[in-house]
């Protein structure tokens, strides 16, 4: 059997159902995917993963290996290390591959042997319904960057908002790659030392689909870990971004160091008012005032938009703040008719299962559990947190 040409790389625990799928959809490639290679490590699944890729492993070209118990991140290394292939990338075993995209990168490889990663955007497909629901960020073009030309990577990653997390890469180089850390964003630190092995580019076309809804899920919409991490990470963001314009100095000290920080600014404070806006929509109010308070240091007092005015942030933020304040454990919140009512609804919208309009809205009325909050108290905690004097 000749080399395969790409390995895919497949840690994978307790997932079988969605592991299932993921195969199965590859069987509808077959006559494209002849030479590659599924790595697949089981981390010490106990449903029935084992007999999954049992049922696929004369179909497709896979290489398995299983541990006796979860080892957590080993899972993917393992997969790396057991490859076959001189070119390979990750897949969660829920997600999937534009199967004609990854075989016109990875005969780029062939083409330039000194690159060293491929990155793209990727979409978001619901899988469901089989419709794509947009990508995350996108590229007018294809854009080299050279080995070791750091300040180039940095201002092109800057300029275009891009998230170098999906890429193809070389197994020697994988294998040499740092683990999370926690001073700056992994992925920036990952970016970095692909840049030191050799030449990168950063693709428009997605190769990668990150699966919004699955079959395996029933009719459940998921929660991108991405807008998860949006809700906090813009410090790590920003150390990510300040370790490659390091690199850039050292390596050309009379670049507009000016420019560049604004840039940087910019694009920590654009990731600022997204973490106001996700961490509103999943209900933590009181820790995206705190948020929105640190954007005012960078543009000055702002509105987000009609519904999350400043007058609504510090209003949703004062209801958490009388839960904290008064050492509240009970798990029905009642809003008084007398608050204000785009306040009311705000809460009850963006955390229903806390905040209820009136007793209507439960259907198991435990009233020796509930908590009353009037416009009193609102209004007490709301010049607590007004620092203004509005």
């Amino acid at each position: 059997m000749p080399q395969s040409k790409i390995s895919i790389c497949i840690p994978t625990y307790n997932r079988a159902a969605y592991l299932d799928w993921q195969l199965n959809q590859f069987l509808n490639f077959k006559e494209k995917i002849v030479d590659w290679e599924f790595v697949i490590c089981n981390n010490g699944s106990t449903d029935n993963t084992r007999e999954v890729i049992a049922k696929y492993k004369d179909e497709l070209r896979i290489t398995y290996h299983e541990f006796p118990k979860n080892m957590g991140p080993q899972g993917y290394y393992k997969t790396v290390e057991i490859s076959s292939s001189n070119v390979l990338t990750y897949l969660a075993d829920d997600d999937f591959l534009d199967v004609d995209a990854v075989n016109s990168y990875v005969s780029l490889f062939n083409e330039d042997k000194n690159l060293s990663a491929i990155f793209a955007p990727w979409k978001y497909l619901n899988a469901v319904k089989a419709e794509f629901n947009g990508q995350f960020y996108s590229q007018k073009e294809d854009l080299i960057v050279k080995q070791f030309d750091y300040l180039s990577a940095t201002t092109l990653i800057l300029q275009n908002k891009i998230f170098p997390e999906i890429f193809i890469t070389k197994k020697n180089i994988a294998l040499s790659l740092f683990e999370d850390c926690d001073i700056c964003y992994h992925f920036f630190l990952k970016c970095a030392q692909l840049i030191k092995s050799g030449n990168v580019i950063f693709a428009n076309i997605p190769f990668f689909y990150s699966i919004t809804q699955h079959p395996a899920d029933g009719n459940t919409t998921r929660i991108q870990a991405g807008n998860e991490q949006i809700k906090s990470y813009w410090d790590i963001y920003r150390g990510g971004f300040e370790l490659l314009l390091g690199l850039s100095r050292i390596q050309n000290n009379s670049f507009d160091q000016l420019g560049h920080k604004l840039l940087l600014d910019n694009f920590v404070t654009d990731r600022m008012i997204l973490a106001i806006v996700n961490n509103i929509r999943s209900g933590e109010f009181l820790k995206s005032y705190w948020i929105y308070l640190r954007v005012i240091a960078q543009i000055g007092p702002f509105e987000l938009n009609q519904e999350f005015t400043f007058k609504n942030i510090i209003g949703l933020a004062a209801l958490d703040l009388i839960i904290n304040e008064t050492r509240c454990h009970s798990d029905i919140i009642i809003l008084d008719i007398s608050l204000d009512k785009g306040i009311r609804t705000l809460a009850n919208e963006y955390c229903p299962k806390k905040y209820f309009l009136n007793n209507e809205n439960i259907l198991e009325k435990n009233t020796l559990n509930e908590f009353h909050i009037d416009s009193n108290s609102h209004l007490e905690a709301v010049k607590k947190l007004n620092f203004f004097g509005l």
